[in-house]
């Protein structure tokens, strides 16, 4: 299923609340950020896009079933200059993200 995702949400961090959580949370980005995958960028005559890989420790981290805003995919420790956006969710490989930016 893919999907565009063009529902408001509010920003969640994807832990339950509990500080365990938290403290987890943060543990498996720190110890693996340095894993995630960056595509080289491909373009069409309107966007350039890109791929982001997430390894398994920090995609069980992802929200489910939506499109994160930049705050939520930054604090996942995906680093990309300015103007990328979440544009898409592909289900059957949701640690891999799919951006977009304007040409």
């Amino acid at each position: 299923m893919l999907s565009d995702g063009n529902s408001e949400n509010s920003f969640q961090d994807g832990s339950s609340g509990k500080t365990g959580d938290a403290a987890q949370r943060a543990k498996d980005i720190a110890e693996h950020e340095d894993e995630i995958m960056y595509s080289a960028r491909y373009s069409d005559d309107h966007h350039e896009y890109r791929h982001v890989n997430l390894p398994r420790e920090i995609a069980r981290w992802v929200p489910q079933g939506r499109l994160m805003i930049e705050q939520e995919w930054r604090s996942l420790g995906v680093k990309q200059s300015p103007g990328w956006y979440h544009y898409m969710l592909h289900a059957p490989e949701p640690h891999i993200l799919l951006f977009k930016r304007d040409k």
